[in-house]
């Protein structure tokens, strides 16, 4: 089955600059398309999404530019997720403007997980996301356990015609089993038709001891909120060599829409991912 893969990293360390690489050493080296496709072996990429890697604001541009230069050269890669500073309100007008001329660019990220809870309900953050609706150009929401999951309902409900895409589930905290909260939130957050839900990164939430089937129990969870319309497959690759790779996270995957129909698989697999970033 042909697979769009919503998420998905590459960076390269001798040419942009991530200062949150030096704190994770197994992650500190460049990853190319080329290595990518080494990872996935003959598994059936279609087309994969490259979202932002927090390089150094100074090089939001350049990063996209970068990956523009690849996709000539692997004609997987169909869209982009740029990096862009929403926080300052109405000013990121000229930068979303540039950006909306770059055919690539499917997408916008403001990484919130490492700031305060509120950050998004600020005034000029509302205003950023106010000119990215303009434009209709779907924002990547990217949070950290259930502390974060109210306000991004309160910026979600703010925004009823603006696509939101929340990366990773909203990473509960696996590891502690502490998801009780978060299950509240994903499922009023999953009320709202215009938040789609990336199937992503949960490996690298979980205790590594764990056993992966628990994981089950987890996607009755998003499938419950989001329903079979607005689930994203996403790799996150190259962070997802942390939980095991590729290769088991896409196994723990394909056991879980085993019992799907093949129509709803392709869904998951494909045909959601190209509808949010409006590749089809």
């Amino acid at each position: 089955m042909k697979k769009y893969d919503s998420h998905v990293h590459f960076w390269d360390t001798t040419k942009l600059d991530y200062p949150w690489l030096t704190d994770i050493p197994e992650l500190n080296r460049s990853f190319l398309p080329e290595s990518y496709l080494n990872e996935i072996g003959d598994d059936d990429i279609a087309g994969c999404i490259f979202v932002q890697c927090d390089a150094i604001s100074s090089q939001n541009l350049v990063e996209v530019e970068w990956v523009e230069d690849y996709a000539n050269k692997f004609s997987f890669i169909k869209g982009i997720v740029a990096a862009a500073p929403i926080e300052i309100g109405e000013k990121v007008r000229p930068i979303i403007e540039e950006l909306n001329e770059k055919k690539l660019v499917k997408g916008v990220r403001r990484l919130l997980q490492g700031e305060d809870a509120d950050f998004a309900l600020n005034h000029n953050f509302l205003k950023g996301i106010k000119v990215l609706q303009e434009f209709d150009i779907p924002f990547d929401i990217c949070i950290k356990g259930d502390k974060q999951m109210a306000t991004v309902e309160k910026l979600i409900n703010k925004f009823e015609n603006q696509v939101f895409i929340l990366d990773h589930c909203g990473k509960p905290n696996l590891a502690k089993n502490e998801i009780k909260n978060w299950e509240k939130q994903l499922k009023l957050i999953g009320q709202n038709e215009n938040v789609y839900c990336k199937l992503s990164g949960l490996l690298t939430e979980m205790n590594s001891a764990e056993n992966t089937s628990t994981l089950l129990s987890v996607f009755d969870i998003i499938f419950e909120s989001f329903g079979i319309d607005r689930i994203l497959f996403g790799s996150d690759w190259p962070v997802c060599q942390l939980g095991g790779g590729y290769q088991k996270w896409l196994g723990v995957v394909d056991e879980y829409l085993n019992t799907f129909s093949i129509e709803e698989q392709s869904k998951v697999y494909a045909t959601n991912t190209m509808k949010a970033y409006q590749l089809i």
